[in-house]
């Protein structure tokens, strides 16, 4: 037993069966970066928002999203992510929502907020879009100010019926997102984050690999070829046993 594992543990194999089995992998990786580069269609891109409109007669908000008609009559998540509530709209036939917010909500309560939009997009693959980030703090008096990092969003005051904010929400069909499919959203987020995370770390394993171990593979090679008094392309066994004196 002792004499097999020596025997085993001799085995070795050529280097360049070693390289000619890692680029198929990379093979696959780069063809699928020449396909995404070499699409004529750009891919969707993020939705913005872009507005935000405080009425001051109803203490409320209104926070308007532009988007493109690739996503449009698509269902938009808006998410607070001070107060961990989201809402479910629709989009029109422009891609856009305006996601209007009476006082009742906790996007109009005091303190600080923090609001992504996101969508979902299902072609051949499912694509997760996520906007920019606006931050808004509002006061006692219902004074909205802007965070310095939102400064590509419009700050707006205005007023407002009551039938004409009904209105905005009906016509992008507002709905509460419950605690449990809100968790269920946000699972689901995560997984893309994470799903991605770990082809990116696979992408770029396979590219150092290649990269830095070819170069080692083929160094090795040299110097055994030289050892052997044979030229670099000599081909022998492919697998064979490494002697004791070697």
């Amino acid at each position: 037993m002792k004499r097999f594992i020596k025997k085993l543990s001799s085995i070795r194999i050529s280097e360049l069966i070693i390289i000619v089995v890692l680029f198929p992998s990379l093979w696959a990786l780069l063809n699928n970066q020449n396909i995404n580069i070499g699409v004529t269609v750009l891919p969707p891109q993020d939705p913005e928002i872009t507005e935000i409109t405080a009425y001051l007669n109803l203490k409320a908000l209104s926070i308007s999203v532009a988007g493109e008609t690739i996503y449009n009559t698509q269902l938009m998540w808006l998410e607070d992510q001070s107060t961990g509530q989201a809402i479910e709209l629709t989009t029109d036939t422009s891609g856009h929502f305006v996601a209007a917010l009476d006082s009742s909500s906790q996007w109009t309560s005091v303190g600080t907020h923090q609001v992504i939009a996101l969508i979902e997009i299902e072609q051949k693959e499912i694509i997760l879009l996520k906007s920019n980030v606006l931050s808004y703090t509002i006061d006692e008096q219902f004074n909205v100010t802007l965070d310095p990092f939102s400064e590509d969003v419009n700050l707006l005051t205005a007023n407002i019926t009551v039938d004409e904010f009904k209105s905005l929400q009906d016509r992008y069909q507002l709905s509460l997102v419950s605690s449990a499919d809100y968790a269920q959203l946000k699972n689901r987020w995560l997984s893309f984050a994470r799903m991605f995370f770990w082809f990116t770390v696979f992408e770029w394993t396979i590219y150092i690999i290649t990269l830095v171990f070819v170069p080692y593979l083929l160094f090795r090679r040299w110097r055994r070829k030289k050892s052997e008094h044979q030229p670099f392309w000599a081909l022998g066994k492919g697998i064979y046993f490494q002697h004791a004196n070697s």
